[in-house]
Protein backbone atom coordinates (compact mmCIF):
# COMPACT_ATOMS: atom_id res chain seq x y z
CA UNK A 1 0.00 0.00 0.00
CA UNK A 2 0.88 3.32 -0.36
CA UNK A 3 2.74 5.13 3.06
CA UNK A 4 0.64 8.06 2.82
CA UNK A 5 -2.70 6.08 2.64
CA UNK A 6 -0.95 3.86 5.73
CA UNK A 7 -0.40 6.71 7.64
CA UNK A 8 -4.15 7.26 7.42
CA UNK A 9 -5.37 3.85 8.30
CA UNK A 10 -2.93 4.65 11.19
CA UNK A 11 -4.59 7.43 11.91
CA UNK A 12 -8.29 6.09 11.97
CA UNK A 13 -7.33 2.47 13.38
CA UNK A 14 -5.36 4.62 16.62
CA UNK A 15 -8.89 6.96 16.65
CA UNK A 16 -11.62 4.90 15.87
CA UNK A 17 -14.35 6.47 17.91
CA UNK A 18 -13.38 10.09 16.49
CA UNK A 19 -15.61 12.33 14.97
CA UNK A 20 -12.60 14.00 13.49
CA UNK A 21 -13.99 15.14 9.45
CA UNK A 22 -11.69 14.36 6.84
CA UNK A 23 -10.26 18.13 6.79
CA UNK A 24 -9.16 17.42 10.90
CA UNK A 25 -7.47 14.22 9.74
CA UNK A 26 -5.91 15.78 6.93
CA UNK A 27 -4.12 18.24 9.39
CA UNK A 28 -3.34 15.70 11.65
CA UNK A 29 -1.39 13.27 9.13
CA UNK A 30 -0.53 16.32 7.04
CA UNK A 31 -1.71 15.62 3.52
CA UNK A 32 -4.75 17.14 1.61
CA UNK A 33 -7.91 16.47 1.75
CA UNK A 34 -7.79 15.86 -2.03
CA UNK A 35 -4.58 13.72 -1.50
CA UNK A 36 -6.64 11.32 1.11
CA UNK A 37 -9.87 11.33 -1.51
CA UNK A 38 -7.21 10.19 -4.10
CA UNK A 39 -5.47 7.60 -1.77
CA UNK A 40 -8.68 5.82 -0.94
CA UNK A 41 -10.12 5.99 -4.33
CA UNK A 42 -7.22 4.60 -5.95
CA UNK A 43 -5.68 2.00 -3.55
CA UNK A 44 -8.59 1.35 -1.12
CA UNK A 45 -11.39 1.32 -3.84
CA UNK A 46 -13.87 2.74 -1.27
CA UNK A 47 -14.11 6.42 0.40
CA UNK A 48 -12.16 6.99 3.66
CA UNK A 49 -16.02 7.85 5.35
CA UNK A 50 -16.81 4.34 4.21
CA UNK A 51 -14.02 2.46 5.66
CA UNK A 52 -14.24 4.34 9.14
CA UNK A 53 -17.91 3.55 8.83
CA UNK A 54 -16.61 -0.51 8.20
CA UNK A 55 -14.34 -0.38 10.98
CA UNK A 56 -16.94 1.08 12.75
CA UNK A 57 -19.43 -1.38 12.70
CA UNK A 58 -16.59 -4.45 12.28
CA UNK A 59 -15.83 -3.12 15.92
CA UNK A 60 -19.28 -2.79 16.86
CA UNK A 61 -20.13 -6.62 16.08
CA UNK A 62 -16.76 -7.78 17.53
CA UNK A 63 -18.46 -5.88 20.67
CA UNK A 64 -21.65 -7.29 20.50
CA UNK A 65 -20.06 -10.64 20.33
CA UNK A 66 -18.78 -10.06 23.82
CA UNK A 67 -22.31 -8.83 25.40
CA UNK A 68 -21.92 -5.37 25.39
CA UNK A 69 -25.46 -3.41 25.60
CA UNK A 70 -26.62 -2.07 21.98
CA UNK A 71 -25.89 1.96 23.53
CA UNK A 72 -22.77 0.93 25.20
CA UNK A 73 -21.64 -0.16 21.67
CA UNK A 74 -22.85 2.60 20.35
CA UNK A 75 -21.04 5.19 22.40
CA UNK A 76 -18.03 3.19 22.45
CA UNK A 77 -17.99 3.12 18.47
CA UNK A 78 -18.40 7.09 18.22
CA UNK A 79 -22.08 7.11 17.78
CA UNK A 80 -23.58 8.22 20.30
CA UNK A 81 -27.19 7.92 18.76
CA UNK A 82 -28.32 4.98 19.32
CA UNK A 83 -31.27 5.11 17.13
CA UNK A 84 -28.81 5.79 14.48
CA UNK A 85 -26.02 3.71 14.82
CA UNK A 86 -28.77 0.93 14.74
CA UNK A 87 -29.85 2.24 11.00
CA UNK A 88 -25.70 2.28 10.32
CA UNK A 89 -25.55 -1.52 11.57
CA UNK A 90 -28.68 -2.71 10.01
CA UNK A 91 -27.73 -1.24 6.86
CA UNK A 92 -24.36 -2.75 7.30
CA UNK A 93 -25.08 -6.17 8.21
CA UNK A 94 -28.55 -6.79 7.40
CA UNK A 95 -29.57 -7.14 10.83
CA UNK A 96 -30.36 -4.97 14.14
CA UNK A 97 -27.28 -4.76 16.36
CA UNK A 98 -30.21 -7.06 18.68
CA UNK A 99 -30.43 -9.44 16.26
CA UNK A 100 -26.87 -9.90 15.54
CA UNK A 101 -25.94 -10.33 19.12
CA UNK A 102 -28.43 -12.83 19.73
CA UNK A 103 -27.50 -15.12 16.35
CA UNK A 104 -23.74 -14.91 17.98
CA UNK A 105 -22.65 -16.84 21.21
CA UNK A 106 -20.98 -14.98 23.76
CA UNK A 107 -17.23 -14.53 23.14
CA UNK A 108 -14.40 -13.53 25.74
CA UNK A 109 -11.66 -11.60 24.01
CA UNK A 110 -9.55 -10.85 27.05
CA UNK A 111 -6.73 -8.90 25.54
CA UNK A 112 -7.04 -5.13 23.43
CA UNK A 113 -4.62 -7.30 20.76
CA UNK A 114 -7.39 -10.01 20.48
CA UNK A 115 -10.14 -7.40 20.54
CA UNK A 116 -8.44 -5.54 17.62
CA UNK A 117 -7.85 -8.75 15.37
CA UNK A 118 -11.15 -9.91 16.41
CA UNK A 119 -13.00 -6.48 14.39
CA UNK A 120 -10.69 -6.43 11.80
CA UNK A 121 -11.51 -10.38 10.92
CA UNK A 122 -15.48 -9.58 10.74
Amino acid sequence: RHPDLEAVLHWIHANPASEASLDEIAAAVGLSVRTIQRLFRQHADTTCQAYRESLRMRQAAAQLRMNFRVAETARRVGMPDAARFCRRFRHHFGCSPKQYQQAHPLQRITTPEAWEQEAVQT
